[in-house]
């Protein structure tokens, strides 16, 4: 975790409706006086990923490092903000998520599917998680599929259930979306494809009856934000994280294999606004059994991390 101090006018606030895009401002680069050549860190993220305080004239503000862009110096960071200014993802209309979660859509195909569970420490409300999705590699053979690599975030009180997925679909584009699951009903909070992503961050947050979504591309440093407001009944803490591997498989015989290498959980954040890595606030629980065409992996990293492996195909 780091911590900084900076004067009241040094900061820029912008104010975004939910289901934005909200890319690195131009006018960011007028706050940075005097770097000369010299590398710098930038600090541009939704005001619920930081604790913040002010103290007189000065802000300070507590935030995880891993949200930090790094460059090597203004120009570069000027350039990055041109390049990303205009940034479009695709969302296809042609390829709602109502359309891949339909029964009837999927009627024809078996549900292959395997999990990795992880329990809350009792000790630790948590109401906040960070992490990572990385689709890693495709390959088709003309095989017709739909494959979700997912964690699932179950928050405690009446069938509450945060899902964010990696999918590469049959054609190999990379899609990822985000869904919040409500007393049995779900709805598409974020849904963003595209080509080549070096890999997609995202965060979830509990907030006073509302739930804050959010996917960050690390590259442009673009938010794609979204919130839930469950007031009349909300939940108030995650209790269980569960990385999943699901694919829907039709009858054909060809060979395809996709991956996820990894989903990864990097933080959570407790009611108290504390952040702790995912070993010191949840406990290895169990895999469910074991079925074709489907695997998970799950380990913990070396700094406390979560990590797990997916993958589907025709050999798995």
């Amino acid at each position: 975790m780091i911590t900084i101090s900076q004067p009241e006018d040094h900061i820029l606030t912008k104010t975004v409706s939910s289901g934005s895009t909200v890319p690195v401002p131009e006018e960011l680069a007028d706050l940075i006086t005097g770097a000369g050549d010299e590398s710098i860190l930038v600090l541009w993220v939704p005001k619920d990923i930081v604790h913040s305080e002010k103290n007189g004239n000065n802000i300070t503000i507590q935030f995880p490092n891993d949200v930090l862009l790094e460059y090597s110096d203004i120009s570069q960071f000027k350039e990055n903000i041109k390049t990303y200014a205009d940034e479009v993802v695709d969302t296809e209309e042609d390829f709602p998520l109502s359309s891949t979660m339909n029964p009837a859509v999927l009627a024809d195909r078996t549900l292959y599917q395997e999990r990795a569970q992880y329990v809350r420490d009792s000790s630790y409300t948590v109401t906040g998680v960070t992490g990572i999705l990385d689709p890693s590699s495709y390959s088709n053979n003309g095989r017709s599929f739909t494959s979700y690599h997912e964690i699932e975030i179950y928050l405690n009180g009446q069938d509450n259930t945060a899902e964010f997925i990696s999918q590469i679909r049959d054609d190999g584009r990379y899609r990822y979306w985000v869904v919040i699951w409500d007393d049995g009903t779900y709805y598409t909070m974020l849904d963003k494809t595209t080509n080549s992503p070096p890999y997609m961050e995202y965060y979830l947050y509990l907030e006073n009856g509302v739930y804050w979504f959010h996917l960050r591309n690390p590259d442009s440093g673009a938010w794609e934000t979204s919130s839930y407001d469950d007031s009349d009944n909300p939940a108030t803490r995650v209790d269980w994280l569960m990385g999943s591997t699901e694919l829907y498989l039709d009858s054909g015989t060809e060979s395809f294999r996709v991956e996820t290498r990894p989903i990864r959980e990097d933080w959570t954040r407790t009611s108290d606004d504390s952040w702790y890595r995912p070993r010191t606030t949840f406990d290895w629980y169990t895999y469910t059994p074991n079925e074709q065409y489907v695997s998970i992996s799950a380990q913990w990293t070396t700094d406390d991390r979560i990590e797990t492996t997916h993958v589907g195909g025709s050999s798995v």
